[in-house]
């Protein structure tokens, strides 16, 4: 095709498995929607993508099985996403592409030869750059709603796979962390959740921190010392309330952790209930309609009575 941007843009939806007029708009730096949509209907008449529906109203890209041979690939992924996958695809593109900061998401491909040391085998990989930092998406879908402790013990998990691998400790990822270079981004659906689990992350911080005051106080001058600061005292005695045989770990500090919120999301995790026409009511029987007459006669008499 004629057009200079059409591997850049199969490589684009490759990667995010999808893609949407505004993001091809931005992303190749387009004077306007109607040349991005004008784009992605010519690799429609290719057949080399496909549309599918996104949510109402709304429509998305994928890629079709003649891709591959453009882009020089034995196979793609070639077919339309739904439910969670589709919402978290559109997640991390929105995330990535359609917010002020523009954070590719990292091929695997690409991941595994330019981060070789850093590669693990396994699910899709989750990675973007930001600057210098290294970040992996996690998307808030049906799963993770519920208590944002939760969510913390997911991103704790995440960092906790890549830190340690096969018994021993990955040096790699344990330098990045040290230096402030990785973070677990979650993706939610609204700006109340969000804020709720920046609220854990503070709360869980503040906790480890005054806990450990405590801890150090116990540890050179014993239990009974009693010169902590007092709200170091208090989270450490609240954290051991119930802890009658004292077996309770410390708690932790949390993951390097960011929230951002993904609009449209919550229209792609909760999707919008098509009330189809009602049917047309029953006939009465008749029975019901001198039930109703009576009911008519009824009302009208005790009006005009009040009347009088």
């Amino acid at each position: 095709m004629p057009h200079p941007f059409v591997s850049e843009v199969l490589e684009h939806i490759r990667t995010y498995r999808l893609t949407t007029v505004d993001a091809v708009t931005k992303l190749f730096s387009f004077d306007d929607s109607r040349a991005a949509a004008s784009l992605l209907k010519e690799l429609r008449s290719a057949n080399l993508v496909a549309e599918a529906e996104l949510s109402p109203g709304q429509v998305y890209y994928h890629l079709l099985p003649q891709a591959a041979e453009l882009l020089r690939l034995g196979q793609v992924e070639a077919r339309p996403l739904a439910g969670v996958a589709k919402a978290e695809a559109y997640a991390k593109l929105h995330f990535c592409c359609l917010q002020e900061a523009y954070r590719p998401l990292i091929p695997a491909d690409r991941f595994r030869s330019d981060f070789g040391s850093l590669y693990r085998p396994g699910p899709r990989i989750s990675y973007y750059t930001a600057g210098q930092t290294l970040g992996y998406l996690r998307v808030e879908t049906k799963g993770m709603t519920g208590d944002p402790y939760r969510v913390l013990e997911y991103c704790r998990r995440d960092l906790a796979k890549r830190v340690q691998w096969k018994g021993g400790r990955s040096k790699e990822f344990s330098d990045l962390v040290e230096a402030g270079r990785f973070v677990v981004t979650v993706l939610v659906a609204a700006e109340g959740r969000a804020e709720r689990l920046r609220q854990e992350v503070d709360r869980a911080r503040e906790r480890s921190q005054l806990y450990n005051v405590r801890a150090e106080d116990i540890k050179k001058h014993g239990d009974k010392y009693g010169g902590t600061w007092e709200p170091a005292f208090i989270a450490y005695k609240r954290w051991h309330r119930n802890d009658k045989e004292g077996k309770r770990k410390p708690p932790r500090m949390p993951p390097p952790m960011n929230v951002a919120v993904v609009p449209g999301l919550m229209d792609l995790i909760y999707p919008k209930v098509v009330r189809l026409p009602a049917d047309k009511p029953k006939e009465l029987t008749r029975k019901q309609k001198r039930r109703r007459a009576r009911k008519r006669l009824e009302k009208a008499a005790n009006a005009a009575e009040s009347d009088a």
